[in-house]
């Protein structure tokens, strides 16, 4: 019976592991039988899961690392099931495409940080210029707002000197107004004082008048009487 087209990607996943890592299976030393009942069973361990081993260069590879996309792509090639496996071999050689040019696998199912990453990487120096722009806008923006800030903040002193001063002199204001009010005050009781002293002086003046009338009324009298005296 001829394999369908599901079953054909089977056997030659395995190649393709080989390629990518030392051996199909992670344990590297396994017996044959246990290999072929892992096989028969589908229990493939990812080729990265290399990734982790310390022991093991994989100077082959770009960075040393099985990449995630092309681990997704031989896994799904190794798939138990073969209609979870790719449908031809157009669809394998989009996905190998789609990792070449830089775009996510359909095999690993690139969730949007994923493709955002990808996205990033195929369209570096673009994203370094707008990463560039923005730091430098971001460092614009500062030394604006610390210049603003500062301004703002001598303004707020020269309107808080102005308002001290103000105060100052609206207080220094009415303790003129205060003083002047007491030297009103002063003078009108210096003027009433003034006058109470010159009435004080009328009533002397008439007290020495009328003493001045007696004393002489006294005089005529005596003079008359010593006239009269001197008649008799």
């Amino acid at each position: 019976m001829l394999a369908t087209r599901h079953e054909i990607f089977f056997p030659a996943a395995a190649p393709s592991c080989e390629c990518l890592t030392p051996t199909l299976f992670a344990g590297c030393r396994a017996p044959l039988k246990e290999m072929l009942a892992q096989i028969h069973a589908g229990k493939f361990p990812p080729p990265s899961t290399w990734n982790a081993r310390r022991d093991v260069q994989l100077a082959h590879l770009p960075g040393k690392r099985v990449s995630e996309a092309l681990s997704a792509v031989t896994m799904k090639c190794l798939e138990k099931a073969p209609g979870d496996r790719y449908a031809n071999v157009a669809a394998l050689q989009q996905d190998i495409a789609a990792y070449q040019g830089g775009f996510a696998t359909e095999a690993e199912d690139a969730g949007p940080a994923r493709q955002f990453w990808l996205l990033v990487q195929r369209h570096r120096a673009v994203f370094r210029s707008v990463a560039a722009a923005v730091v430098l806008l971001f460092a614009i923006t500062t030394v604006y707002l610390v210049h603003l800030q500062k301004t703002l903040d001598r303004e707020k002193q020269a309107t808080k000197r102005a308002e001290d001063a103000t105060a100052r002199a609206e207080k220094g204001e009415e303790d003129a107004k205060q003083q002047t009010k007491l030297a009103q005050e002063a003078t009108v009781r210096a003027e009433k004082g003034e006058e109470d002293a010159k009435q004080q002086t009328k009533l002397a003046n008439e007290a020495t008048e009328r003493e001045k009338q007696q004393t002489k009324k006294a005089q005529e009298a005596t003079e008359l009487a010593e006239q009269r005296r001197g008649e008799t």
